[in-house]
């Protein structure tokens, strides 16, 4: 009699609060993120970039970033000379050397997707994986965490 309890109420909170800080965590995001184009149209210089996100560890190219691959090989497919240049990159989850093996992984299931799905002969492809040693947002340094989200991604630029 004298012991209380526990209200469900409370349990279903407590599970719902570790739900969104998983989603947060891992939350894949959309190409209309501001900062994220801004900041790359500085890195390379030009508008001819298209993205793919990742989330954490994930190597696997989504079936929403379908519509970045095809713009891509479009482009390539109207200019025969140009090749595409599929840079991967990862957050600082992992190892340096897993990191590395992850982005070199995305960029190779990338380029899978151009020459198997979408018949983008393999020379006009350049594979080019960073790892985690060009962030774009320096989540070491940003409070509370950074955004660990835009370092998950491969960048497909155009080389005319």
């Amino acid at each position: 009699f004298g012991k209380p309890k526990k209200d469900p109420l409370l349990s279903e909170i407590e599970d719902l609060e570790q739900k969104i800080q998983s989603y947060e965590a891992n939350r894949p995001i959309k190409r209309d993120s501001v900062f994220i184009v801004s900041n790359l149209k500085k890195i390379y210089g030009r508008n001819n970039l298209n993205q793919i996100f990742f989330t954490s560890s994930n190597t696997d190219v989504d079936k929403i970033y379908h519509e970045e691959l095809a713009e891509v090989a479009l482009k390539l497919m109207t200019n025969e000379s140009w090749k595409v240049e599929v840079i991967g990159f990862s957050d600082e989850n992992e190892s340096t050397t897993d990191n590395l093996k992850i982005s070199e992984e995305r960029c190779n299931n990338v380029a899978e997707k151009f020459i198997h799905d979408l018949g983008i002969d393999p020379a006009r492809i350049i594979i080019n994986p960073k790892g985690n040693t060009e962030l774009l947002s320096p989540t070491r340094d940003l409070t509370p965490r950074g955004l660990h989200f835009i370092n998950r991604r491969v960048d497909m630029v155009i080389r005319k």
